[in-house]
């Protein structure tokens, strides 16, 4: 399944820029052979942030329960605060991968 998820997630950036033609059936044929480049860039972007906030949480208090009210706001916070990182970080990968497979429309000049 990963596979198909991986091959199919450009039509996500395409979305985002208004390329509504942009399609499965394109996804699928830019991303020929180029599974395990998206691939092991995608582990390459998020395994490492995933790591540091494993440790950054196991260093604030390890991983038992917070054991006051203060700890667990501090916690949720602190875990979607890095949320957002890496979501950002994982959507602008997805715009250079998307960028690099299918190009970008020069933007119109100004006269």
């Amino acid at each position: 399944m990963t596979w198909l998820l991986t091959r199919i997630w450009l039509i996500l950036p395409a979305l985002a820029l208004g390329h509504y033609q942009f399609g499965i059936k394109d996804s699928w044929r830019v991303t020929a052979e180029n599974f395990w480049r998206l691939f092991v860039g995608s582990i390459l972007t998020f395994v490492p942030l995933m790591l540091l906030q494993m440790a950054l949480d196991y260093s604030l208090g390890g991983f038992d329960d917070p054991a006051s009210r203060g700890a667990f706001i501090f916690q949720t916070l602190f875990y979607e605060l890095f949320g957002i990182v890496i979501s950002i970080t994982g959507i602008t990968f997805l715009s250079l991968a998307y960028r690099h497979f299918v190009g970008m429309d020069p933007l119109p000049s100004e006269s």
